[in-house]
């Protein structure tokens, strides 16, 4: 089986769908493939939001140092009681 197109949870997913960065404002294509997974990964999640972004919109972070967008970096940095990283970007839920 390849990963070429998929549907996992309800959403089409794999290097074969053409999509957007789901960063606000952000316009760059991109596919649904792995490499613009935010955490590496497709699926069901506790840690990350299973979005997709585009390279300027993924930032290496975590205990494992997986590629996760703003929002996760954020969440991430709340359960450490940290300061946010990235203050300007609110919980898109």
């Amino acid at each position: 089986m390849g990963w070429s197109y998929g549907v996992v949870e309800g959403k089409e997913v794999g290097y074969g769908v053409k999509a957007i960065c789901e960063h606000p404002g952000c316009k760059k294509k991109i596919d649904r493939g792995l490499a613009y997974a935010c955490g590496n990964d497709i699926g069901s999640s506790d840690t990350f939001c299973n979005g997709f972004f585009c390279g300027d919109h993924l930032y290496y972070a975590g205990k494992d140092c997986q590629p996760i967008c703003a929002f996760c970096v954020n969440e991430i940095a709340r359960r450490q009681h940290k300061k946010l990283p990235f203050p300007e970007f609110k919980n898109p839920g």
